[in-house]
């Protein structure tokens, strides 16, 4: 029997935390394990959602294989609760999808017109949120398995506060140089998040560890598209599980 894993999960903006239980269900399965999916309250899940408070993460077992699963703007929030708890430089693996740098491309085409699109969905936002989620939840191309747009307890202003930050969100790539495997899923079709978000954020984190200390394991940080949208970590669960494997393996070998 390995050692115990720990997984943390942290899902990205206008989903909720029951996004990750088919990742649930396939960790519990291999063996001893303790899984957080954290719940950033955009539908009132989050303790107590009014105060935009929520339970601090911990990886509470010291001698664990700690996992950390993020999407989306999920990287930003979960990587800002390790900070803030301390826990980011115990972590032996972060599993990134339809992660990025900053949410607008480079290019200053593709830029301004990333920038002109928030700003407009930031608009029809404070008028009627229930119909941009619907939107925004066809556009992940994965809208069946979504909460309910009727339920009352939507938490307008975290929604709000979230995507206003997401305009000038900017990722410190230095804090995942120190995670020693990395492994980041983008879905080729995905609308929300371009491909070329995932790569450069790619292409940062190599360059960041190149500049580093801590010597890197063959295969340490590896980038992998397959065909799919932005919810892919929920809609291709199965190839997903399946090329993380070698990785997986790697780290519970040691």
């Amino acid at each position: 029997m390995g050692r115990l894993l720990a997984v943390m999960a942290y899902h990205g903006w206008g989903f909720t935390a029951q996004c990750w239980q088919g990742w649930q269900s396939r960790f519990l399965a291999l063996g001893p394990c303790q899984w957080y999916s954290y719940d950033r309250g955009y539908w009132g899940d989050a303790l107590p959602a009014t105060s935009g408070e929520r339970p601090t993460p911990s990886f509470s077992t010291p001698d664990s294989q700690r996992i950390l699963l993020t999407h989306s703007y999920g990287l930003h929030w979960g990587l800002a609760d390790g900070q803030a708890s301390g826990w980011l430089t115990d972590i032996d693996l972060l599993v990134i999808f339809g992660g990025f740098q900053s949410f607008h491309p480079s290019e200053p085409k593709a830029q301004r017109r990333s920038q002109l699109v928030l700003r407009q969905m930031l608009k029809q936002l404070e008028l009627d949120p229930l119909t941009v989620l619907r939107q925004f939840y066809q556009n992940c191309d994965y809208p069946e398995s979504l909460p309910d747009t009727r339920m009352p307890t939507l938490n307008h202003a975290l929604l709000l506060r979230d995507l206003q930050a997401l305009d000038q969100a900017q990722l410190a790539v230095a804090l995942l140089a120190q995670i020693p495997r990395i492994v980041i899923f983008q879905g080729l079709q995905d609308r929300i998040v371009p491909v070329t978000q995932a790569e450069q954020l790619w292409q940062q984190v190599r360059l960041a560890r190149g500049d580093g200390r801590r010597s890197c394991p063959s295969g340490a940080c590896r980038y992998i598209p397959l065909a799919g949208g932005h919810a892919l970590p929920f809609t291709h669960l199965d190839a997903c599980w399946s090329l993380l494997q070698p990785t997986l393996s790697a780290i519970r070998a040691v």
